[in-house]
This record gives structure tokens, sequence and C-alpha cells, in this order.
């Protein structure tokens, strides 16, 4: 509790205007949560009910920043720790609904949401209408912007120990932009290397059969490799004439005074 208690002081400190509940910060209790609503703490997320099935925490929050309408909505993830009085459900059936209501409502729609990454891959397809996604996932730390779909994806590294800087220029009807001709070199030049590679290990002469096994990983890495290229170049802008949202981020490590 006491955890609990300094993570909202430094979040109401650092001036968040909305959070995602995670199923860790359930085991805060119910009284915990019960008292920062009272305090109009901004928690947010589509997929927390109570046993009755009505939602726990606001669906979506809406600001005006900048001169845009933002709509910022939470998503929970799945945990093995259960909650008494929680209940995290499936997230696409009120995810969906809550977007309905967000096109109406809101110029720029910004996702949280703490889910693997195979799982926002598969939100950015079916929810195209979804501009800004902060991810936490644990296991991939800091993590610069990158174009996927519609959607500009972003996250920072676990436990506080850096702060994300994110800042837009976003137009509604625009399209996120980045000039990502060099990244596209460079991952072209890793397939090339990538198939040299199997090539020569094709030829090899391998009596103990273990060329097999390493061209198997190689044709892993190509196959990962070709999926990121086709990620880049789907974020290319065709048009000069197309009106363009941009971003620059840097993450800023967190020193603590000992």
């Amino acid at each position: 509790m006491t955890v609990a208690k300094t993570i909202i002081q430094s979040y109401s400190a650092m001036g968040y205007d909305a959070i995602a509940v995670s199923a860790s910060d359930l085991t805060a209790g119910k009284d915990f949560f019960e008292s920062s609503a009272e305090n109009h703490y901004p928690w947010t997320s589509v997929n927390i009910f109570d046993s009755s099935g009505k939602a726990l925490f606001k669906p979506y929050i809406v600001k005006d920043i900048g001169g845009l309408t933002v709509g910022v909505v939470g998503i929970t993830g799945q945990s093995s720790q259960n909650s008494q009085w929680a209940v995290i459900k499936d997230w696409q059936g009120p995810l969906r609904r809550q977007l309905q209501d967000l096109e109406s409502l809101a110029d720029i729609v910004v996702l949280l949401s703490n889910l693997p990454s195979s799982d926002i891959h598969s939100i950015v397809q079916l929810f195209p209408q979804i501009d800004l996604i902060i991810t936490a996932d644990r296991k991939r730390g800091n993590l610069s912007p990158s174009i996927s779909g519609n959607s500009l994806i972003s996250q920072t590294g676990a436990r506080g120990k850096y702060l994300g800087q994110l800042s837009i220029k976003f137009r509604k009807s625009g399209r996120w932009y980045s000039d990502n001709s060099r990244k596209i070199e460079v991952i072209e030049d890793r397939i090339k290397s990538v198939d040299n590679q199997i090539g020569k290990l094709q030829k090899q002469n391998d009596k103990q059969g273990n060329t097999a096994g390493r061209i198997k990983k190689l044709i892993t890495v190509k196959s990962d490799l070709e999926q990121n290229l086709a990620t880049e170049k789907s974020s290319r802008i065709n048009s000069s004439n197309q009106i363009t949202n941009s971003f620059k981020a840097n993450f800023i490590p967190i020193r603590p005074n000992y």
C-alpha cells in the first residue's frame, strides 16, 4: 500500500492526465482505488469489471491538449494474479464499443496498454482509428517510436528508470511520417548478408549434420527481417502532397539520489 501511494504521489506531481490500470495495480486493493477515485485520480480501463459486470473504471478520458481533443483509453492485460473484487475480461468487445464513442468526441485517440507486442499488432490491424499506442511490455524496455499501419507505437522501460518524452505534430486528416529510408537500407543489407550465409552453408559438405540447424535459424532471422522491412515500407509516404504527422522522442534516465 505504501508503494502504491508513493507511485500515485509521483504521478500526480508529474501531472499525468491518464493512467491505465494493470493487473498488478489491482493488488493494492479495493479501498485504495476507491480512495484514489475520490481524489479524481485518472485511472482508465475498458475491461475491468466487478462480479456483477459493472465497469470499475472510466473506459476513457477526454482532455483538451494543444488545441486538440485527446481521447485516452486503457486496456488491462490478463494476469495469473486473481483479484477477489475485480475481474479482467476480454478487451476486444469493450474496446470496440469505446472507440465508437471516441470517434465523435476526439481528434486523436491514444491507447494505453500493457499487452504483449503480438496483441498490439492485432490491435493495429483491427482498430485503425487508434492514432497513438503507448505500451508497457516489460520484455521490450525503451521502445523508440515506430509506425505500424495508422498507429505510432512507443514505450519507456519498466520500474520508472526512464522518463519518455514524445513530441508530436498532429493533423486529424494526416498520416504519421518518419524518414525511414536509411532504416530500410540497413534491413535490406542485413537480409542480403543472411542470404549469403545461407548460401555458403548450403554449399558445405556437412558430415556431422550441423548445417541444417544453422540454416533453419538463419531462415527464421530472415523471415523476421522481411517482416520488419514490409512494415517500414508500408509506412512510407508515397506522395509529397499527403498531409503528415511528425514526431520526435527521447528517453531521459532517472538517477535516484542515494
